[in-house]
């Protein structure tokens, strides 16, 4: 979605998912290691922690409140690199520079410079040799190296980091990234659901968290600061729940029509275990 420009992106919509299985069969950990691949911000919540407006407790809001810290603190741990990722202003610079070594100073509508930006959008070029000045600390020492263009890249990138990280500004960053990005985890979200076996809810308002829930799914903007407000309509939403005594259809119906996606996952076997301890990279007994 996020590769998709124009009034068509305005409609479209994260699927959010609702998953169910046993405690330890990994729902979470499932999600937290998409969002390591994709370097998205991630938190996980409770439900139980939350209450309905108007009771003491914390608010279902604070749970974007928490992204966006916790991301802004794992950012402040993070090299400029990790951090701009994916950045697509740093690779628009690299982008630029690249087709500069290439076919040289052109104009931007001209076709052989759109035909290179093209093949260089595609990765059709990143084997391509070009040459390159490099400068040396002595008279002589300076030479003309043939460098491929992935190499390029990587010294591209060096070289325009500590300019990027300059310009922008990282709040205004981090606030994009959670938007555009996010997920957010509501475990133990089956513990909204009042059991057949009690008379009441284990909380009052449980129930009502569940309808608190509802605008934040459907996208809402959430003050974080006196500066900040956070969009959460592309925010991934994931409810998880072992769901033992209960069941998904449990949880009231607007809910569950707010994450339409339905996943099970089953309970680690004996086999699954001994996958894990011995074919898995950095398993225990390497």
């Amino acid at each position: 979605m996020r590769q998709i420009d124009g009034e068509i992106r305005q409609s479209m919509r994260p699927s959010n998912i609702l998953i169910h299985g046993r405690s330890g069969s990994g729902k979470t950990e499932i999600f937290r290691k998409i969002a390591m691949i994709y370097n998205a911000p991630f938190i996980r919540v409770e439900a139980t922690k939350y209450t309905e407006v108007g009771y003491h407790g914390d608010d279902v809001t604070n749970m974007i409140t928490d992204l966006f810290k916790k991301t802004q603190a794992e950012f402040a741990q993070k090299d400029g690199l990790t951090i701009l990722k994916g950045s697509t202003l740093l690779k628009d610079k690299v982008d630029k520079l690249i087709l500069k070594y290439l076919i040289g100073p052109s104009n931007e509508t001209n076709p052989t410079y759109q035909e290179k930006h093209r093949q260089l959008l595609n990765g059709e070029l990143e084997e391509y040799s070009c040459f390159l000045y490099m400068p040396g600390g002595k008279k002589y020492d300076s030479q003309i190296t043939n460098i491929k263009v992935r190499e390029l890249r990587k010294h591209i990138y060096d070289a325009y980091l500590e300019e990027l990280m300059a310009s922008i500004d990282i709040e205004q960053f981090i606030k994009e990234e959670v938007e555009s990005k996010g997920i957010v985890v509501i475990d133990e979200i089956d513990k909204l659901v009042r059991s057949q076996e009690q008379n009441g809810s284990t909380k009052a308002s449980d129930e009502g968290v569940q309808y608190d829930l509802l605008p934040i799914l459907d996208g809402t903007i959430v003050n974080i600061n006196s500066k900040t407000k956070v969009d959460t309509r592309n925010i991934l939403f994931v409810g998880a729940g072992a769901f033992e005594k209960q069941k998904p259809t449990d949880l009231v119906i607007e809910l569950q029509g707010r994450m339409p996606v339905r996943a099970k996952m089953e309970t680690l076997s004996l086999e699954d275990f001994k996958h894990i301890l011995t074919k898995t990279k950095h398993n225990l007994l390497q």
